[in-house]
Protein backbone atom coordinates (compact mmCIF):
# COMPACT_ATOMS: atom_id res chain seq x y z
CA UNK A 1 0.00 0.00 0.00
CA UNK A 2 2.76 2.23 0.43
CA UNK A 3 3.90 2.07 -3.19
CA UNK A 4 0.16 2.00 -4.39
CA UNK A 5 -0.65 5.18 -2.31
CA UNK A 6 2.38 7.05 -4.30
CA UNK A 7 1.24 5.55 -7.19
CA UNK A 8 -1.82 6.75 -7.26
CA UNK A 9 -1.66 9.57 -4.41
CA UNK A 10 -4.11 8.07 -2.15
CA UNK A 11 -5.90 10.26 0.07
CA UNK A 12 -6.82 8.27 3.33
CA UNK A 13 -10.31 7.40 2.09
CA UNK A 14 -8.97 5.77 -0.74
CA UNK A 15 -6.21 3.72 1.26
CA UNK A 16 -8.62 2.82 3.48
CA UNK A 17 -11.24 1.49 1.21
CA UNK A 18 -8.81 -0.19 -0.82
CA UNK A 19 -7.52 -2.30 2.02
CA UNK A 20 -10.74 -2.73 3.40
CA UNK A 21 -13.11 -3.77 0.43
CA UNK A 22 -11.39 -7.19 0.27
CA UNK A 23 -12.49 -7.85 4.14
CA UNK A 24 -15.62 -6.75 3.46
CA UNK A 25 -16.66 -8.41 0.18
CA UNK A 26 -14.98 -11.88 2.07
CA UNK A 27 -17.42 -11.44 5.03
CA UNK A 28 -20.60 -11.32 2.52
CA UNK A 29 -19.59 -14.45 0.17
CA UNK A 30 -17.88 -16.21 3.60
CA UNK A 31 -21.80 -16.52 4.33
CA UNK A 32 -23.30 -16.90 0.74
CA UNK A 33 -20.24 -19.74 -0.36
CA UNK A 34 -21.73 -21.85 2.90
CA UNK A 35 -25.43 -22.67 1.04
CA UNK A 36 -23.53 -22.30 -2.82
CA UNK A 37 -21.44 -25.29 -1.79
CA UNK A 38 -24.59 -27.42 -0.68
CA UNK A 39 -25.63 -26.79 -4.23
CA UNK A 40 -23.29 -26.61 -6.53
CA UNK A 41 -20.83 -29.11 -4.75
CA UNK A 42 -17.65 -28.37 -2.83
CA UNK A 43 -15.09 -29.33 -5.84
CA UNK A 44 -16.64 -27.05 -8.20
CA UNK A 45 -16.76 -24.29 -5.50
CA UNK A 46 -12.86 -24.72 -5.15
CA UNK A 47 -12.85 -24.61 -8.93
CA UNK A 48 -14.56 -21.44 -9.26
CA UNK A 49 -13.25 -19.50 -6.74
CA UNK A 50 -9.45 -20.05 -8.60
CA UNK A 51 -11.22 -19.06 -11.67
CA UNK A 52 -12.24 -15.92 -9.63
CA UNK A 53 -8.76 -15.39 -7.72
CA UNK A 54 -7.10 -15.63 -11.00
CA UNK A 55 -8.77 -11.99 -12.80
CA UNK A 56 -8.76 -10.54 -9.92
CA UNK A 57 -5.10 -10.65 -8.83
CA UNK A 58 -4.62 -10.03 -12.54
CA UNK A 59 -6.83 -7.29 -12.35
CA UNK A 60 -4.83 -5.56 -9.61
CA UNK A 61 -1.43 -6.11 -10.79
CA UNK A 62 -2.61 -4.59 -14.19
CA UNK A 63 -4.73 -1.66 -12.59
CA UNK A 64 -4.42 1.27 -14.43
CA UNK A 65 -6.89 3.85 -11.72
CA UNK A 66 -7.87 3.50 -8.48
CA UNK A 67 -11.12 2.64 -9.47
CA UNK A 68 -9.84 -0.57 -11.02
CA UNK A 69 -7.50 -1.67 -8.49
CA UNK A 70 -10.65 -1.13 -6.06
CA UNK A 71 -13.21 -3.21 -8.24
CA UNK A 72 -10.36 -5.68 -8.35
CA UNK A 73 -10.16 -6.08 -4.66
CA UNK A 74 -13.58 -6.79 -4.10
CA UNK A 75 -13.04 -9.43 -6.78
CA UNK A 76 -9.97 -11.06 -4.34
CA UNK A 77 -12.64 -10.95 -1.52
CA UNK A 78 -15.25 -12.63 -3.26
CA UNK A 79 -12.45 -15.53 -3.85
CA UNK A 80 -11.25 -15.19 -0.27
CA UNK A 81 -14.27 -15.53 1.46
CA UNK A 82 -15.29 -18.21 -0.73
CA UNK A 83 -12.17 -20.33 -0.13
CA UNK A 84 -12.29 -19.50 3.56
CA UNK A 85 -15.75 -21.40 3.74
CA UNK A 86 -15.69 -24.18 1.42
CA UNK A 87 -11.80 -25.56 1.65
CA UNK A 88 -11.75 -26.29 5.56
CA UNK A 89 -15.31 -28.16 4.75
CA UNK A 90 -13.99 -30.35 1.73
CA UNK A 91 -11.21 -31.07 3.89
CA UNK A 92 -13.11 -32.39 6.88
CA UNK A 93 -15.39 -34.49 4.60
CA UNK A 94 -12.69 -35.99 2.59
CA UNK A 95 -9.88 -36.64 5.25
CA UNK A 96 -9.57 -40.06 6.50
CA UNK A 97 -11.42 -39.88 10.40
CA UNK A 98 -7.90 -41.07 12.34
CA UNK A 99 -6.29 -37.47 10.41
CA UNK A 100 -8.98 -35.38 9.86
CA UNK A 101 -8.23 -32.90 12.57
CA UNK A 102 -4.64 -32.76 12.14
CA UNK A 103 -5.40 -31.62 8.16
CA UNK A 104 -8.22 -29.02 8.94
CA UNK A 105 -5.57 -27.45 11.48
CA UNK A 106 -2.99 -27.99 9.18
CA UNK A 107 -4.68 -25.87 6.31
CA UNK A 108 -4.61 -22.57 9.03
CA UNK A 109 -0.63 -23.52 9.46
CA UNK A 110 -0.11 -23.05 5.89
CA UNK A 111 -2.42 -20.13 5.86
CA UNK A 112 -0.01 -18.23 7.89
CA UNK A 113 2.86 -19.80 6.15
CA UNK A 114 1.45 -18.01 3.27
CA UNK A 115 1.32 -14.70 5.36
CA UNK A 116 5.06 -15.18 5.82
CA UNK A 117 6.38 -15.81 2.67
CA UNK A 118 4.19 -13.32 0.96
CA UNK A 119 5.91 -10.60 3.53
CA UNK A 120 9.36 -12.13 2.11
CA UNK A 121 8.14 -12.05 -1.34
CA UNK A 122 6.98 -8.21 -0.87
CA UNK A 123 10.25 -7.44 0.74
CA UNK A 124 12.34 -8.84 -2.49
CA UNK A 125 10.37 -6.99 -5.15
CA UNK A 126 10.26 -4.17 -2.67
CA UNK A 127 14.29 -4.00 -2.91
CA UNK A 128 14.84 -5.09 -6.53
CA UNK A 129 12.06 -3.89 -8.32
CA UNK A 130 11.22 -0.37 -9.68
CA UNK A 131 8.68 0.95 -7.00
CA UNK A 132 6.24 1.95 -9.65
CA UNK A 133 6.18 -1.89 -10.89
CA UNK A 134 6.72 -3.80 -7.67
CA UNK A 135 3.65 -3.50 -6.30
CA UNK A 136 1.96 -4.92 -9.43
CA UNK A 137 3.98 -8.21 -8.84
CA UNK A 138 3.10 -8.17 -5.33
CA UNK A 139 -0.86 -8.45 -6.29
CA UNK A 140 -0.32 -10.21 -8.93
CA UNK A 141 1.65 -12.95 -8.57
CA UNK A 142 -1.17 -14.49 -6.32
CA UNK A 143 -2.54 -15.82 -9.89
CA UNK A 144 -0.14 -18.19 -10.01
CA UNK A 145 -0.99 -20.43 -6.69
CA UNK A 146 -4.64 -20.22 -7.52
CA UNK A 147 -3.66 -21.25 -10.87
CA UNK A 148 -2.24 -24.13 -9.48
CA UNK A 149 -4.95 -25.09 -6.70
CA UNK A 150 -7.42 -25.16 -9.80
CA UNK A 151 -5.33 -27.14 -11.88
CA UNK A 152 -4.70 -29.86 -8.88
CA UNK A 153 -8.28 -29.73 -7.82
CA UNK A 154 -9.84 -30.86 -11.00
CA UNK A 155 -7.91 -33.96 -10.34
CA UNK A 156 -9.71 -34.29 -6.62
CA UNK A 157 -12.95 -36.09 -6.12
CA UNK A 158 -16.46 -34.91 -5.04
CA UNK A 159 -16.56 -34.87 -0.90
CA UNK A 160 -18.42 -38.22 -0.39
CA UNK A 161 -20.76 -36.35 1.89
CA UNK A 162 -22.36 -34.05 -0.20
CA UNK A 163 -22.66 -37.07 -2.78
CA UNK A 164 -25.00 -38.75 -0.08
CA UNK A 165 -26.64 -35.62 0.27
CA UNK A 166 -27.25 -35.63 -3.04
CA UNK A 167 -28.28 -39.38 -3.08
CA UNK A 168 -25.45 -40.41 -5.00
CA UNK A 169 -24.65 -43.04 -2.79
CA UNK A 170 -22.81 -44.93 -5.00
CA UNK A 171 -20.90 -42.15 -6.11
CA UNK A 172 -19.81 -41.73 -2.53
CA UNK A 173 -18.66 -45.01 -2.30
CA UNK A 174 -16.43 -45.45 -5.01
CA UNK A 175 -15.09 -41.91 -3.64
CA UNK A 176 -14.48 -43.31 -0.77
CA UNK A 177 -12.80 -46.57 -2.25
CA UNK A 178 -10.80 -43.92 -3.82
CA UNK A 179 -9.56 -42.66 -1.07
CA UNK A 180 -9.78 -45.53 2.01
CA UNK A 181 -8.47 -48.59 0.06
CA UNK A 182 -10.15 -50.88 2.31
CA UNK A 183 -13.89 -52.36 2.26
CA UNK A 184 -14.27 -52.32 5.59
CA UNK A 185 -13.48 -48.93 6.41
CA UNK A 186 -15.50 -47.72 3.49
CA UNK A 187 -18.60 -49.36 4.47
CA UNK A 188 -18.24 -48.39 7.69
CA UNK A 189 -17.87 -44.56 6.98
CA UNK A 190 -20.45 -44.95 4.48
CA UNK A 191 -22.87 -46.02 7.15
CA UNK A 192 -22.03 -42.98 9.71
CA UNK A 193 -22.12 -40.57 7.00
CA UNK A 194 -25.34 -41.58 5.46
CA UNK A 195 -27.13 -41.83 9.22
CA UNK A 196 -25.65 -38.36 9.84
CA UNK A 197 -27.48 -36.82 6.62
CA UNK A 198 -30.22 -38.24 7.38
CA UNK A 199 -30.29 -36.98 11.33
CA UNK A 200 -29.20 -33.48 9.91
CA UNK A 201 -32.02 -33.39 7.27
CA UNK A 202 -34.61 -34.57 9.69
CA UNK A 203 -33.32 -31.23 11.83
CA UNK A 204 -33.62 -29.37 8.68
CA UNK A 205 -37.24 -29.92 8.00
CA UNK A 206 -38.35 -29.44 11.53
CA UNK A 207 -36.72 -26.13 11.53
CA UNK A 208 -34.37 -26.17 14.34
CA UNK A 209 -30.59 -27.01 12.96
CA UNK A 210 -29.48 -23.48 14.21
CA UNK A 211 -30.25 -24.72 17.64
CA UNK A 212 -27.95 -27.89 16.94
CA UNK A 213 -25.07 -26.14 17.62
CA UNK A 214 -26.17 -24.78 20.82
CA UNK A 215 -27.80 -27.68 22.18
CA UNK A 216 -24.75 -29.74 21.89
CA UNK A 217 -22.34 -29.78 24.84
CA UNK A 218 -19.40 -29.54 23.15
CA UNK A 219 -20.43 -27.39 20.26
CA UNK A 220 -21.20 -24.96 22.41
CA UNK A 221 -18.23 -24.92 24.03
CA UNK A 222 -15.93 -24.48 21.15
CA UNK A 223 -17.89 -22.33 19.76
CA UNK A 224 -17.65 -19.86 23.13
CA UNK A 225 -13.50 -20.44 23.16
CA UNK A 226 -13.83 -19.98 19.09
CA UNK A 227 -15.38 -16.53 19.57
CA UNK A 228 -13.46 -15.61 22.61
CA UNK A 229 -10.06 -16.09 20.92
CA UNK A 230 -11.30 -14.16 17.99
CA UNK A 231 -12.49 -10.98 20.10
CA UNK A 232 -9.39 -11.17 22.17
CA UNK A 233 -7.31 -11.65 18.93
CA UNK A 234 -9.05 -8.23 17.04
CA UNK A 235 -8.96 -6.26 20.60
CA UNK A 236 -5.32 -6.74 20.40
CA UNK A 237 -4.84 -4.84 17.45
CA UNK A 238 -2.58 -7.46 15.88
CA UNK A 239 -3.99 -7.19 12.29
CA UNK A 240 -2.26 -3.76 12.04
CA UNK A 241 1.39 -5.52 12.20
CA UNK A 242 0.19 -8.91 10.58
CA UNK A 243 2.69 -8.82 7.62
CA UNK A 244 5.37 -8.87 10.16
CA UNK A 245 3.68 -10.96 13.26
CA UNK A 246 2.66 -14.10 11.11
CA UNK A 247 4.83 -16.19 13.46
CA UNK A 248 2.72 -14.34 16.20
CA UNK A 249 -0.77 -15.19 14.68
CA UNK A 250 0.82 -18.63 13.94
CA UNK A 251 1.20 -19.37 18.38
CA UNK A 252 -2.42 -17.46 18.60
CA UNK A 253 -4.33 -19.64 16.10
CA UNK A 254 -2.07 -22.66 17.58
CA UNK A 255 -2.88 -21.97 20.92
CA UNK A 256 -7.10 -21.44 19.67
CA UNK A 257 -6.71 -25.08 18.01
CA UNK A 258 -5.47 -27.05 20.24
CA UNK A 259 -7.64 -25.68 23.29
CA UNK A 260 -10.63 -27.15 20.88
CA UNK A 261 -9.20 -30.18 20.72
CA UNK A 262 -8.80 -30.65 24.15
CA UNK A 263 -12.55 -29.78 24.15
CA UNK A 264 -13.18 -32.35 21.87
CA UNK A 265 -10.96 -35.28 23.50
Amino acid sequence: MVFVRDHFGLSIIWHESIVSVTILSAAIFAIIAGPLSDKIGRKKLVIITNLVFLPGALICGLAPSKEILLFGRFVLGIAVGSAAMVIPIYIAEVAPINIRGRLVILNQVFLFAGQWFSSLIAAIFATFVNKDYAWRWMLGIAAFPALIQMLGFAFMPESPRWLVKKGEDEKAKIVLKKLRHSDETVEKEFTAIKKDVEEFENQKVTGYVWLMVLKDKNCRRALTVGTMMWIIHQFSGINSVCPVSSIDLFIIHSCFYSSLCLLYR
